[in-house]
């Protein structure tokens, strides 16, 4: 039964797959934010080859942050930096689609393939963990940012995040296996994180994250390997707060000659607010991000339009009432083996909780968060770890269940693909118009998303804006435009205006790598 559910839960995320990149990812949900072209713009200023100046440039966070103070994100500005590089160079191979970047294979197949060791490293029934991964690859919170071509922080945050959960996980692994835990490792997972730590400042969650999930390990490192635990757990806040308060401003002031001071940043949460949040907000995040992952509280009468939608989310409504009906019928029979997965997801459960309170703490002094598309992206992993702690624990109780685990695989991917389709398709149209529609309106009930989405349509807008970048990229080079002018003029008049991917030259607007080359 293990090698055929394998093999039926593989083929469940090779289906994913080929559902991103054939709507997620297709040249009409796919886009670039309007801020990156003048960012970009200015990376690509030399040219796309690489010159002595471009290897600091990255340090430049009046343009690249927008604020002359956030000196927190080294990491991603470099990234970015190499991915505008990347992008303007295949110019000269084929038109570019509009949201690819050099981290597409890291997110599409190592992240996803870490994860699953992760479970399994921690005792996971590899079905289950199998099916964690097909969840988590379907959220909005992992997909949202590699949809939109915007600054890679945030998929950066959730790499590591998996990265440093993956070798804590080994020592996990050889907590339950009795054996000596190997040290190395487990330094190997704090610099992941402390890494991670530069990516985005969503990333500092995760310190809190692997405190929960791996305590058994930290019990036996109290015994066996001091020294790596208190130089983990202790140092490493303290390095990342000289990092920024003394390192990352003597290295802006050696290189720029600029002197910065972090308590300017603007949007710096303030301390009291760690004591004193704004209890509003907080339960405001903790509604949009509870509504976007197990999102049981959809506007039901809404989506009684669309009948195919309500079916599958009244089926997967139906699939968890009767896993939480059989958890908790188990919970005063189970072993001491599945006690410790129940005690994993009631750790799980206080990690979603605590970072609601994480996101109004850090965003007090910013927009508050839109559901998981993009401020609690990282929200995905978080959910994911304690939803495949539950499984494990429903399936390895009700032995006869396993059989059955395909069919609830397929019910949690497929509702989360379908909700996560509709979710990303109104976050563009709300952002490229945003006089048009109100941010918190999805979550108030006000703007329908279902309403905005054709699949029809969509496949039309995508053929005629791939037409139209590689018209305009030939356009730009002078070469002849050996196109039917029918089909030409056709495409052109699909293309809407406000698309920021695809603006026309005589709005002022083009890709960054146009004018680079």
């Amino acid at each position: 039964m293990n090698k055929k559910a394998h093999f039926f839960l593989l083929g469940i995320l090779l289906l994913e797959y080929l559902f991103i990149f054939t709507f997620l990812l297709n040249y009409d949900l796919s886009w670039m934010n309007s801020e990156k072209f003048g960012v970009r713009q200015w990376m690509l200023s030399n040219g796309p080859q690489w010159k002595s100046e471009d290897w600091t440039r990255f340090l430049n966070i009046n343009v690249i942050e927008c604020n002359p103070y956030r000196l927190s994100r080294p990491l991603s500005n470099f990234v970015e930096l190499v991915d505008s590089k990347w992008r303007a160079c295949l110019w000269d191979k084929r038109t570019p689609h509009p949201s690819v970047s050099i981290q597409w294979p890291f997110m599409f197949i190592l992240l996803p393939w870490l994860l699953y060791l992760t479970f399994v490293n921690m005792g996971i029934k590899r079905a289950v963990a199998l099916t964690g991964v097909c969840v988590y690859v379907a959220t909005a919170g992992f997909l949202g940012p590699l949809v939109m071509l915007f600054h890679p922080s945030k998929n950066l945050a959730n790499f590591f995040a998996v990265l440093s959960m993956f070798f804590f996980s080994l020592g996990y692994k050889q907590k339950l296996a009795q054996k000596r835990i190997n040290g190395l490792v487990i330094m190997a997972g704090f610099t992941a994180l402390f890494t991670g730590f530069f990516s985005d400042e969503t990333g500092l969650y995760l310190y809190v994250m692997g405190l929960l999930l791996f305590y058994r390990v930290w019990k036996q490192l109290w015994d066996e390997k001091r020294w790596a635990l208190l130089s983990g757990l202790l140092l490493l806040p303290l390095f990342y707060f000289l990092t920024i308060k003394f390192f990352l401003p003597y290295l802006h002031q050696l290189v720029r000659g600029v002197q910065i001071h972090l308590n300017e940043y603007e949007s710096f949460p303030s301390v009291t607010t760690l004591f004193w949040p704004d209890w509003h907000f907080f339960w405001q995040n903790a509604q949009f991000l509870f509504a976007d992952h197990p999102h049981l509280m959809i506007n039901y009468p809404q989506l009684c339009a669309y009948p195919v939608l309500f079916i599958i989310q009244m089926v997967y409504v139906l699939a968890v009432l009767f896993l939480m009906f059989l958890f908790f019928k188990a919970v005063r029979e189970s072993s001491p083996e599945e006690k410790n997965f129940l005690k994993l997801s009631g750790m799980g459960i206080l990690l979603m909780i605590g970072f609601c309170f994480f996101q109004t703490f850090q965003v007090s002094k910013n927009v508050k968060a839109w559901g998981v598309w993009w401020y609690g992206s990282l929200f995905s992993i978080i959910y994911v770890f304690p939803l495949v702690f539950f499984l494990q624990f429903v399936f390895s109780h009700y032995k006869n269940l396993k059989k059955w685990i395909i069919l609830f695989a397929c019910i949690f991917a497929l509702n989360a693909m379908t909700f996560t389709l509709y979710r990303l398709a109104i976050f563009k149209y709300q952002n490229l118009n945003r006089a048009a529609y109100s941010f918190m309106g999805i979550f108030k009930g006000t703007v329908d998303p279902y309403q905005s989405y054709s699949f029809r349509r969509s496949f039309e807008r995508n053929d005629c804006k791939k037409m139209y970048a590689h018209l305009t990229w030939l356009k730009w080079k002078h070469l002849p435009e050996d196109v039917d002018p029918k089909q030409k003029d056709k495409c052109f008049s699909g293309v809407l205006a406000s698309d920021f991917y695809f603006m026309t030259e005589e709005n002022g607007y083009l890709p960054a790598e146009f004018i680079a080359k």
